[in-house]
C-alpha cells in the first residue's frame, strides 16, 4: 500500500468511495461526523452482535454488585462491559457505590455509560490491557473486579494479577456472530467489489468475518478491500488472519480511526 499525503481537515481522498465498518453505528458514536469528507459512502456491517452472558457469570456479576465495597479497583474494556455492570448494580441498589468507585477504563467508549451514572473512570494512556494495568499502579493484593467478554482478551487479566491484584474475572456478556440476513449479504459483497477499505474494532469481529468469508471460499487476502484496526489487539488479529492491517488508530476513537484511514490510500483504487 503506497502511502497517502494527509489531506486537509474535510478534504476527500481522491477514489475514496466505500469504507465497511463492522459495527452498528449510533447517531452519537460520532463516527460519522468524523469520516464525513474522507469516503463518499460509508456502509455498516456488523458481524457480532452481544448476546446475555451464561446464568452462572450473571450469577457471579450479581453477587460482585452487590459487594462492591469489596473492591479497591473496577476495571472496564469495553462499553457492553460497563453497560452490564451498571445493570447488576441497578438491580443490587449498588448504582451510588459504583459512581464513587474507582474505575480504569480501556478508553472512552468504555467510560462513556459510567459517566452517565456519575463516575468519574480514568483513562488508560495506553489503550491497551497492558497499558492499563500499568497505568493503575496496583497494590500487591488489592482487589480488582473485571467484567469482559466470554472468551475474550486475557492480556488485561494477566497484567493485573502479575502485579500482585487478586482479579475477579467475571464474564459479563457474550459476543456472537450475527444473523446474515439480506442486508448484511448486501454489505458483504461490497467487500469484494467497491469498498477500499474495511475498518474492524475487536478481534472477534476479525474471527466471525474470516469465518464468514471462509464459508463462501473467500479470504480476507483475497479482498478488495483493505483493512484498518481500532488499535493494536484488532491488528494483531488481523495478521494472525493473513490479513494486516494497513494503519491501525492511535487510540479507539472516530477521530483516531479517521486520522488513520486519512493516512492510506487504498492501492486498488
Amino acid at each position: 500500500m503506497a502511502p497517502f499525503p494527509r489531506p486537509a481537515p474535510r478534504a476527500t481522498l481522491v477514489g475514496m468511495r466505500c469504507l465497511v465498518i463492522t459495527r452498528a453505528l449510533t447517531p452519537t458514536d460520532g463516527y460519522r461526523a468524523a469520516l464525513a469528507g474522507l469516503v463518499d459512502e460509508v456502509v455498516e456491517l456488523p458481524v457480532t452482535i452481544t448476546a446475555p452472558a451464561p446464568a452462572d457469570a450473571v450469577a457471579a456479576l450479581a453477587r460482585a454488585a452487590g459487594e462492591l465495597a469489596r473492591y479497591q479497583h473496577v476495571v472496564v474494556a469495553s462499553a457492553r462491559a460497563a453497560e452490564a455492570l451498571i445493570a447488576a448494580a441497578t438491580a443490587a441498589g449498588t448504582v451510588a457505590a459504583l459512581a464513587a468507585a474507582t474505575i480504569d477504563c480501556v478508553g472512552a467508549a468504555s467510560a462513556a455509560p459510567l459517566r452517565a451514572i456519575g463516575a468519574a473512570p480514568r483513562l488508560a494512556a495506553v489503550a491497551t490491557g497492558a497499558g492499563v494495568a500499568a497505568g493503575m499502579q496496583v497494590a500487591p493484593g488489592a482487589r480488582v473486579l473485571l467484567p469482559h467478554a466470554e472468551h475474550g482478551r486475557v492480556d488485561l487479566r494477566d497484567a493485573l494479577r502479575a502485579a500482585g491484584a487478586e482479579v475477579d474475572a467475571i464474564v459479563a456478556y457474550r459476543t456472537v456472530p450475527a444473523p446474515r440476513t439480506p442486508t448484511l449479504a448486501a454489505a458483504r459483497r461490497r467487500l469484494s467489489t467497491d469498498a477500499e477499505l474495511i475498518a474492524l474494532f475487536a478481534p472477534s469481529q476479525v474471527t466471525a468475518l474470516a469465518a464468514w468469508l471462509d464459508e463462501d471460499g473467500d479470504a480476507f487476502a483475497t479482498l478488495r478491500a483493505r483493512a484498518v484496526a481500532i488499535g493494536p489487539t484488532t491488528a494483531a488479529a488481523l495478521t494472525a488472519a493473513g490479513a494486516p492491517p494497513v494503519a491501525v488508530a492511535a487510540s479507539p476513537t472516530p477521530a483516531a480511526l479517521a486520522a488513520a484511514i486519512a493516512g492510506v490510500y487504498p492501492a486498488s483504487v
